[in-house]
């Protein structure tokens, strides 16, 4: 999941959350494969046999399905019945699903095929809650950044066509535009080419219910300063999917959707998707929800922000069903779209490429074209999930094994603990887990010799995600990312400590003095990593001094309001339409003040009467200097 951060998260990505089905805490340990804690809970009276309460699997089935068989073997020999059956797969997702979706409230689609044969398909919740209409197979959702592999496709049709060629520099169809002599469609593709995501504009939100141009869309992000040179480094950006986009159109003279539709849409009978536009009139359009907040003054749900989704172009704009999808898979899979060539093009990964950036997390260089491959406990797997207001999607493919997973939801928060994505983890489990392969158990460990806790202490640059930092409270080791809350790690191995709640991994090196230098996350096989930085010490202003430092400031269409806090011994800054940020006076830099959520230094700079003039944004490396522009109303 991305966290909050000043230059923006990209919008159609989202991540998994957890899963509710682990709750019970014999069952999650089970299913963590956290040894001592099984001791622990059986040493206390735990039942050993205990049925889950949703999916009814016992402790032991649960440590099977999860693979986590020294975790099996130590439930069996204290009393565990290993030849209970098993619910099957349509069982628990049913229960699960039932017991955490309300009827009344936004669900999901879900659809899970195998050799071409369709083995689950179910609606959960409402599709419109207004007209209490129920979520269908017929449903059609938006489906976010699932389309990106659709437009690669395009690309890749186009060039078997002798239209481009993904060696083709941006520059060929935008003359003069920054650096596109330089960047190529292969770029673009890979999320290589440094170009801004237009998502991530501070005002972004302001107008996305409002139709646009292309040619709007691209001026809106074809002179912000880029985040890196061309092919230099990996960030995911929408930019340079919404051009590609447009330049299959420039090439075929027809938009890309068109394409799609003679060449696979109308062959392989997916009736229901195309670019969503709000006068289609769709028959069973899902509504997009997003959960009430304190202003609603009670808890539920109300109509999410509705897109124009003109503004996501070959980024984000379609809509479809889990039956279309699950066909787009069978076509893609048996080689009914492309050329061999051209599809091994689409799932070849960044960091196979000779010239791939040298410098990538493991998870970015998995992208490919439109598509991420990578594995799921051994099992080869080509997937691609998608998000923005009121909708998140999930299509898996598990190409050895001829499995489709698709899921999509009308809402981009967790609904009764679920999201797409842990949805999808939850079914890929359920029918594949006795092929998957076995996860490794572990015992809490003491300290390794010559190591104390305070070694570990500090905080760590995450970039997209935010500030990871550790802390010691009451003898035990405690993370916190962003302004997520304080949670306990325990010692795992040497340098290694692990949240078995989160199923996460926090993995430490060491530079050549013995001082802990960086810091590598492992979850659900995401492997992020993030450098230790010494963050600014924090120092006093009177409140006159903030005082002084509030304002309105603005870049181009960017605009920066800093206020005091209510009680006055810091600053709340918000940019465009994110939500504030607290902002702490440093300690040893006047008019300088630090985020610690996300690694971000603001600078104020005088002018000669002594009035604060700009605002400079220190962040990545670039400074960004916004012009003051006027006051700001302090009750807002």
């Amino acid at each position: 999941m991305t966290n909050k951060l000043v230059a923006g998260a990209c919008v159609f990505l989202c991540l998994a959350a957890a899963c509710p089905l682990l709750a019970a805490p014999i069952h999650t340990a089970a299913a963590g494969g956290n040894l001592t804690q099984i001791e622990r809970l059986l040493s206390k009276g735990a039942d050993v046999n205990a049925p889950h309460e949703v999916s009814g699997l016992t402790p032991w089935q649960m440590a099977r399905m999860h693979g986590r068989d020294e975790a099996a073997e130590l439930l069996a020999k204290k009393g565990a019945d290993t030849k209970r059956e098993f619910p099957t797969p349509e069982e628990i997702m049913d229960r699960a699903l039932k017991n955490s979706v309300k009827s009344d409230g936004p669900g999901f689609a879900i659809l899970v095929s195998r050799d071409g044969k369709v083995l689950y398909e179910r609606g959960f919740g409402m599709e419109d809650m207004e007209a209490k209409k129920p979520i269908t197979l017929e449903t059609t959702f938006r489906i976010g950044s699932v389309t990106k592999q659709f437009t690669a496709t395009a690309v890749l049709l186009s060039e078997e066509d002798g239209k481009l060629k993904v060696t083709d520099t941006v520059a060929k169809f935008y003359p003069g535009f920054p650096r596109g002599d330089k960047m190529t469609l292969h770029q673009l593709l890979t999320h290589t080419s440094g170009i801004y995501n237009f998502t991530a504009l501070p005002d972004f939100m302001k107008d996305v219910t409002k139709p646009m141009t292309s040619a709007q869309v691209i001026a809106s992000f074809r002179d912000v300063f880029p985040n890196f040179e061309p092919g230099s480094a990996h960030m995911y950006s929408n930019s340079g999917y919404f051009l590609l986009g447009d330049i299959v159109e420039k090439t075929q003279g027809r938009t890309y959707v068109a394409l799609l539709k003679e060449r696979v849409f109308d062959k392989e009978g997916m009736k229901s998707t195309g670019a969503h536009r709000p006068d289609l009139g769709l028959a069973h359009e899902a509504r997009g929800y997003a959960p009430k907040d304190e202003k609603d003054g009670k808890a539920g749900w109300k109509p999410a922000v509705n897109w124009h989704m003109s503004q996501a172009g070959g980024a984000g704009e379609l809509y479809s069903t889990v039956g279309d999808l699950y066909r787009w898979n069978e076509a893609i899979y048996h080689g009914r779209v492309l050329r061999p060539e051209s599809q091994k093009k689409a799932f070849t990964p960044l960091k196979d490429y000779p010239d791939a950036p040298k410098k990538l997390e493991a998870s970015d260089g998995n992208y490919a074209y439109g598509w991420v491959v990578g594995d799921v406990r051994g099992l080869n797997s080509i997937w691609h999930n998608g998000g923005l207001n009121g909708f998140t999607s999930e299509l898996r493919r598990f190409p050895d094994q001829n499995v489709t997973v698709v899921v999509l939801s009308n809402s981009a928060s967790p609904i009764g603990g679920f999201t797409a994505a842990s949805v999808a983890e939850l079914a890929a489990r359920q029918f594949l887990w006795r092929e998957m392969q076995p996860q490794p158990c572990f015992s809490e460990q003491t300290l390794a010799e010559g190591t104390k806790l305070e070694d570990y202490v500090g905080t760590f640059d995450f970039s997209v995600l935010g500030v990871m930092r550790f802390r010691v409270e009451r003898g035990r080791l405690q993370a916190k990312l962003a302004d997520q809350r304080w949670g306990d790690v325990g010692p795992a191995g040497k340098d290694i400590f692990r949240e078995p709640d989160v199923d996460a991994n926090f993995e430490f090196k060491r530079d050549e003095k013995g001082g802990v230098s960086s810091v590598t996350l492992k979850q659900r096989g995401t492997v992020i990593s993030g450098n230790r930085f010494a963050e600014p010490k924090e120092g006093e202003m009177t409140r006159a001094a903030l005082n002084e430092l509030t304002g309105r400031y603005q870049l181009a269409s960017q605009t920066f309001e800093m206020k005091l806090s209510p009680r006055g011994s810091f600053l709340l800054g918000k940019l465009g339409e994110q939500p504030d940020f607290a902002y702490y006076p440093m300690a040893e830099k006047k008019d300088h003040v630090f985020c610690k959520a996300i690694r971000v230094e603001l600078e104020f700079k005088r002018e000669k009467d002594g009035k604060v003039q700009t605002l400079v944004l220190h962040q990545n490396g670039i400074a960004m200097p916004f012009a003051r522009a006027g006051e700001v109303d302090p009750k807002k």
